[in-house]
């Protein structure tokens, strides 16, 4: 029973091996075939270019105080905190360093 059993992860095991070589080996010659072809499979040439400022949709005075932190709802109401993570997530996508036009 315990030799079956064994026997049987041994099986799972090198056919799991198997297709993670041919699923690797086929990914390799696809992706040589479409570079060759003038295609990119790197992530830095999908990331568009940075957008002005005085382009850029989200700085207006409406957006604005999501950029900060804070906004006022209605009139007269206090101002409340938006979503604490908006803040922090902006200034990363800021700081994201973007691929140069050649």
């Amino acid at each position: 029973m315990l030799i079956s059993v064994v026997g049987l992860f041994t099986l799972i095991a090198l056919l799991l091996t198997e297709e993670n070589w041919r699923g690797k080996r086929a990914w390799e010659n696809f992706r040589s075939e479409w570079e060759a072809k003038g295609e990119r499979f790197d992530l830095a040439s999908f990331i568009p270019q940075t957008v002005q400022g005085d382009l850029n949709f989200v700085m207006t005075p409406f957006f604005a105080p999501l950029l900060q932190g804070h906004a006022t709802w209605r009139k007269g109401e206090r101002k409340s905190p938006l979503c604490p993570h908006a803040r922090s997530t902006f200034t990363l996508l800021q700081d994201l360093p973007l691929p140069l036009e050649a």
